[in-house]
């Protein structure tokens, strides 16, 4: 099911990359369309930020991680610590 979500959260950065992009040059161009922009990048952030955590907790779980990343680790203990 992990997998699922991670190919989900992975869609979702790649469809919402050209609309982030497209959002910001038309701020640029004429300087309308903020919210837009910002929205468009929040989608494209939280679609990253999942698909690394998703992506760090498959491997924490099959003992490949040689770095252990803080937020991820407090994320994925519940907030504890």
């Amino acid at each position: 099911m992990q997998r699922v979500w991670f190919l989900v959260a992975f869609g979702v950065a790649v469809l919402s990359l050209p609309e982030a992009w497209s959002a910001w040059r038309e701020v640029v161009r004429s300087g309308e369309g903020v919210l837009w922009a910002l929205v468009w990048s929040g989608v494209l952030g939280s679609a990253l930020f999942t698909s690394g955590l998703l992506l760090y907790a498959a491997d924490r779980r099959a003992g490949r991680v040689r770095r252990r990343i803080g937020l991820y680790e407090r994320i994925l203990s519940g907030g504890q610590r």
